[in-house]
C-alpha cells in the first residue's frame, strides 16, 4: 500500500476504507455477474445439469473464499478497520451466499434423488429375488391334507402339471428356474406317492365298508322283524287302550249330561225364585209408596188445620177489637173439603168468645199481615205460603 493510497484511505470513512481494501467495486461486479449467470438454474434434473450447478457453485464458492482471504488480511491493519472490513465482508458475502446455498441445495437434492432411485432399484431387486426364493421354499415345504381322497389328489396333480415353471408366463423365476423346476419335481413326486397311498387306503376302506354294509343289512333285517312284532303288540295295546278310553268317554258323557240337566234345573229354580222375589219386591214397594202417600196426605191435612186454626184466632182478635157481631167467619173452600168444613166451623165458634159468632172471614191483607207477623217473615213470603195451600 503506497502513501497516496494510504492518505486517500485515511480521508475515507471506515466502511469506505473497507470497500477500498476489499476491492468492492471489482468484486461486487464479478459476484453479481456470477449470480446473474446462474439465475436461470431452477432445478437439477440430469447429470449435465448437476455438473453445471456444481461448476457455478464452485465458482461462487471460490469468489467467496477469495473475498474471505482478502478480508482476513485487511482485518490485521487495525481493530476499528477490522470491524469495517468484517461488515463489508458480510455485506459482500450476503450478495452471493444465498445463491450459493440455493445452487448447492439443488445439487444436493439431485444427489438425494439419485441415491433414492438407486436404493429403490436395489430394494426392488431384493424383493424380486426374495419373492422367487419364497415361492421355491414354499414348494419344498409343501404339506397336503392326508384326509384328501385319491381323486382330489389327482386333480391337484393335474393342476400342478398345467403350471410347470418353464411354461409360466413372463418367466417369473428368471435365473432361479433350475431351483423352481427342482422344487416342482419334488412336489409332483410327493403328490404321486400320496395318491398311490390314498388309492390303497380307499380300496381297503371299500372292502371294510362292504363288510359293514352286509353286517348292517343283517342287523337291519333282524331289527325289521323285531319292529314288526313290536308294532303288532303296540297295535293290540292301542286297540285295547282305545276301547277303554271309549268306555271312559261314554261314562264322562253320561256324567256331563247329568250335570247339564242339574244345571238347567237349578237355573230354572233360580229364575223362578228371582221372579218371585221381584214380585215380592214390587208388592213391598207399592205398599211403601202407598204408606208414604197416606203419610204425606195426613201431614198436609195437619198443616191446613194449623193454618186455619191460626186464621181463626186472628179473626177472633179482629172481632174482639171491632165488636162487630155481623162479622162472619168463613173457611176458604180451597183449604178444606166439604166434610171437614163443618167441623172446622164448629171448632172456630168454640175457640172464640161464647157470645161471639164469626159470620165473615178476614180480608186477604189481614191474613197476610198476621202470618208475616207471627212467623217474622216478609209479607211477600207470607202471601206465597198462603197461595200454595190451594195448589
Amino acid at each position: 500500500m503506497n502513501a497516496t493510497t494510504q492518505h486517500e484511505q485515511t480521508a475515507l470513512s471506515l466502511p469506505q476504507r473497507a470497500a477500498v481494501e476489499l476491492g468492492t467495486s471489482e468484486h461486487e461486479t464479478k459476484l453479481r455477474e456470477l449470480v446473474k449467470s446462474s439465475s436461470d438454474i431452477i432445478a437439477v434434473v440430469d447429470v449435465a445439469g448437476r455438473e453445471q450447478a456444481h461448476r457455478i457453485g464452485m465458482n461462487l464458492k471460490g469468489a467467496r473464499v477469495a473475498i474471505e482471504k482478502v478480508g482476513k488480511a485487511a482485518r490485521e491493519d487495525a481493530t476499528a478497520f477490522s470491524k469495517a472490513i468484517i461488515a463489508e465482508e458480510k455485506r459482500l458475502i450476503a450478495i452471493a451466499e444465498p445463491e450459493e446455498e440455493r445452487i448447492l441445495l439443488l445439487r444436493d437434492g439431485f444427489d438425494a434423488k439419485e441415491k433414492a432411485r438407486k436404493d429403490a432399484l436395489i430394494a426392488q431387486e431384493r424383493a424380486r429375488v426374495d419373492g422367487i426364493k419364497s415361492i421355491i421354499n414354499e414348494a419344498y415345504r409343501f404339506e397336503i391334507d392326508l384326509s384328501l381322497s385319491s381323486p382330489e389328489i389327482g386333480m391337484m396333480i393335474e393342476d400342478l402339471e398345467d403350471h410347470h415353471p418353464e411354461s409360466a408366463p413372463g418367466a417369473p423365476f428368471a435365473e432361479f428356474l433350475p431351483d423352481a423346476i427342482s422344487a416342482y419335481t419334488s412336489m409332483l413326486n410327493t403328490l404321486n406317492g400320496l395318491e398311490s397311498k390314498a388309492r390303497a387306503k380307499e380300496a381297503a376302506e371299500a372292502n371294510a365298508r362292504a363288510e359293514r354294509e352286509a353286517e348292517a343289512k343283517r342287523v337291519a333285517d333282524e331289527a325289521a322283524e323285531l319292529k314288526l312284532e313290536r308294532e303288532n303288540l303296540a297295535r293290540e295295546r292301542a286297540e285295547h287302550t282305545e276301547k277303554i278310553m271309549e268306555q271312559e268317554r261314554q261314562a264322562k258323557a253320561v256324567i256331563v249330561e247329568q250335570r247339564r240337566i242339574e244345571q238347567e234345573e237349578k237355573a230354572a229354580r233360580d229364575r223362578e225364585f228371582a221372579a218371585q222375589k221381584a214380585a215380592h219386591d214390587a208388592e213391598m214397594k207399592a205398599a211403601y209408596d202407598a204408606a208414604q202417600t197416606e203419610i204425606k196426605a195426613a201431614q198436609d191435612k195437619l198443616e191446613v188445620d194449623r193454618i186455619i186454626f191460626e186464621a181463626q184466632k186472628q179473626a177472633a182478635v179482629v172481632l174482639a177489637v171491632t165488636h162487630d157481631p155481623s162479622t162472619e167467619f168463613v173457611i176458604p173452600p180451597h183449604l178444606v173439603d166439604e166434610d171437614h168444613a163443618e167441623a172446622l166451623a164448629m171448632n172456630a165458634q168454640r175457640t172464640c168468645a161464647p157470645d161471639v159468632y164469626i159470620r165473615d172471614r178476614p180480608s186477604d191483607e189481614n191474613l197476610i199481615g198476621t202470618v208475616a207477623q207471627d212467623y217474622d217473615v216478609s209479607r211477600a213470603l207470607a202471601e206465597k205460603w198462603l197461595r200454595s195451600f190451594g195448589k
